[in-house]
C-alpha cells in the first residue's frame, strides 16, 4: 500500500499487511536536509531521501520485514531519480544496524540527538550523479 499526500515535499508512507491488518511500515522522506548533510559528510553528491523510520509491530519481528520494506523503499527512491538513501540508527539497536549494514548502508557519522540517545547516520548510494 502506498499512502502519499505530496511525494515529493512530504514522502511515501509504504506498508505491509496481512489479513488488511498493517503489520509494518516505513516512510520515505525527500530530504529537505541538504545543507545539514553536507556538513556531515562532506562527498555526498545528488540529492538524497530520508528513511524516516521503519515501524513493525512487536510480533511480526524477526521475518525479514524491515529489509523488505527498504528494498521498496530504495526502488521506489530510483523511481524518483533519487541518488542517495539516508537511515539514521540509535545506539543500542543492534538488529537495525545489522539490517541496514547488510543492505549495503555505511556508517558515515554520529550525532547526539538530545540529552540520552545518540544516533548513527548511514548512507547508500543508490543511483548514478552526474559531476557537480
Amino acid at each position: 500500500m502506498r499512502i502519499v499526500n505530496d511525494p515529493i515535499n512530504d514522502g511515501e508512507i509504504y506498508g505491509a499487511f496481512i489479513d488488511d491488518k498493517m503489520i509494518a511500515w516505513i516512510f520515505l522522506s525527500v530530504s529537505n536536509r541538504m545543507k545539514e548533510l553536507k556538513q556531515m559528510i562532506p562527498n555526498i553528491k545528488g540529492n538524497c531521501a530520508d528513511i524516516d523510520g521503519v515501524i513493525v509491530l512487536p510480533e511480526y519481528r524477526g521475518y525479514g520485514l524491515q529489509k523488505i520494506l527498504v528494498n521498496y523503499l530504495e526502488e521506489k527512491a530510483r523511481e524518483k531519480g533519487i541518488s542517495n538513501i539516508i537511515a539514521e540508527v540509535t545506539f543500542g539497536n543492534v538488529y537495525s544496524l545489522r539490517n541496514l549494514k547488510d543492505l549495503g548502508y555505511e556508517e558515515q557519522t554520529w550525532y547526539q540527538k538530545d540529552e540520552s540517545i545518540k544516533r548513527y547516520i548511514l548512507l547508500k548510494k543508490i543511483g548514478e550523479v552526474e559531476n557537480e
